[in-house]
């Protein structure tokens, strides 16, 4: 597999896109086209995973349109926006049939059709736009109560396994309902359903078994929670399970049996755990590059000025 050192190594010393040089020196080699298409893909999804910044800048200054036989990487916001503005065009249907194996038709894997339309309807009548501020709440809670304990010791810390998964995990509990028998439990199967989801475009079945028996635990516990939710009456609660419940009650939706709300709150965990997760690091990684703006952040955070920390991090960089 080559990487960037080998770009350098193959004449590439001066160039100013040394990870592209890395990437078309796959295919300069020669060999057998699939397996030269695969090499490319796993070289991309590597630069992603690891090298990301870099990557994508030199994807921006020279090749932000990047053809590969087995995907297409966009890497400029307008054609990005134009992708997701021409959804007749651009479909999300390849990750149905990995969604189907674990969880069944969630609403992500579908293409606009009735089918999504009555699925995101039933969302947006249990995932409410003005239950935001008490979204904002749990979160700023159940965030300090982690970070609270957090660093007590001197040595590093994983924020990912101990902040930036743990508090979505805490959120899906109080706001949807829907809890695993720790914090651990809930990420590894967010995390074990979401890379077969999104990352496992291979189709590695080293990646797809754990997220089969993932699904099947996940499902398993929510019997027990429907269960339990129906048992107490789910009148006097108002998370996202008891409104599905109560929706299911009334008879008002069509198709909203328990398959069907399971569907719904397991998508929506494995839908932010990792997602938000992801976002977090990401604006931490991008402060941690810019000293300036890095130390307003901290500044920012130590007066508990939300405004003036969101300002920074949803700020656009156009250099980076």
């Amino acid at each position: 597999m080559p990487d960037v050192a080998d770009a350098h190594n193959t004449g590439a010393r001066n160039s100013t896109s040394p990870i592209l040089d890395a990437f078309d020196a796959i295919a300069a080699k020669g060999g057998d086209p699939k397996q030269i298409a695969g090499l490319q893909f796993q070289f991309l999804m590597e630069q992603i995973r690891d090298n990301a910044l870099p990557f994508f800048k030199e994807l921006r200054d020279d090749r932000p349109i990047l053809q590969s036989p087995m995907a297409t990487l966009v890497a400029q916001f307008r054609d990005v926006e134009e992708i997701l503005h021409r959804e007749t065009i651009f479909s999300v249907s390849p990750y149905l049939p990995r969604m189907m194996g674990v969880i069944g038709p969630f609403v992500l894997s579908q293409d606009i059709t009735p089918g999504y339309d009555h699925d995101i309807s039933v969302m947006r009548l249990v995932v409410r736009r003005e239950d935001l501020s008490r979204v904002k709440d749990i979160v700023s809670r159940r965030a300090a109560e982690v970070v609270g304990g957090l660093f007590q010791g001197s040595g590093p810390v994983d924020i990912v396994q101990t902040l930036t998964r743990k508090v979505p995990v805490r959120l899906a509990d109080e706001y949807y309902g829907f809890s695993a028998p720790n914090d651990e439990q809930m990420m590894a199967w967010a995390r074990a359903c979401f890379r077969e989801f999104f990352i496992n475009l291979l189709n590695n079945p080293e990646i797809r078994a754990p997220a089969v028996a993932a699904g099947a635990e996940m499902r398993k516990r929510l019997d027990t929670l429907l269960a339990d939710c129906r048992a107490a009456d789910a009148d006097g609660r108002d998370d996202v399970m008891a409104r599905l419940l109560r929706l299911q009650r009334a008879g008002d939706v069509a198709g909203l049996d328990d398959d069907g709300v399971c569907r719904t709150l397991m998508g929506l965990v494995i839908g932010m755990v990792e997602t938000t997760s992801q976002a977090a690091v990401q604006a931490l990684l991008v402060l941690f590059s810019m000293p300036d703006a890095l130390a307003r952040a901290a500044a920012a955070a130590k007066v508990d000025d939300d405004d003036a920390l969101s300002g920074l991090v949803f700020t656009s960089y156009p250099s980076l």
